[in-house]
């Protein structure tokens, strides 16, 4: 962007420079003459290089200032951005692994509730078990 601009500025110095040359000068004078014959022209070069010229204070320079600082603040924001992105990465990556985490927690746990349950009934059935066969052996000795 700044080399294309500096481009059409300096074309459109050239360009006037051309249309103030040839307003002053015929082309007899131009071709007849040598260049230090026209140093006359001088003095309207230097007053419209000084009507072109970019320092920090004019209006395009200015603009090229604003420009760089934009680019500079927008350079830090996608920075900041992709720095925001791979913490939002690690962070997935973190509660994907709590998640499967808290999954094998849940299956374990109900594992362990079913290996209760079957301790609790299994004493239950043993005492069943013990007295029908206390009951039956009684019976069939009486």
């Amino acid at each position: 962007m700044g080399e294309r601009l500096d481009t059409e500025v300096a074309f459109s110095y050239l360009g006037d420079l051309k249309k103030k040359f040839l307003t002053k000068y015929d082309n007899y004078t131009i071709r007849n003459s040598f260049s230090y014959q026209l140093k006359d022209f001088s003095d309207e070069i230097k007053q419209l290089a000084n009507s072109y010229e970019i320092n920090p204070t004019s209006k395009i320079g200015k603009l090229k200032e604003k420009l760089s600082e934009a680019t500079e603040i927008l350079h830090d924001n996608v920075e900041k951005l992709l720095q925001r992105g791979e913490k939002l990465n690690i962070i997935a990556q973190k509660s994907n692994r709590l998640r499967d985490s808290s999954d094998d927690f849940v299956k374990n746990i109900q594992e362990i509730k079913r290996r209760q349950k079957w301790r609790k009934y299994r004493c239950y059935a043993i005492i069943i078990i013990f007295f029908l066969f206390l009951f039956l052996t009684v019976k069939y000795i009486f």
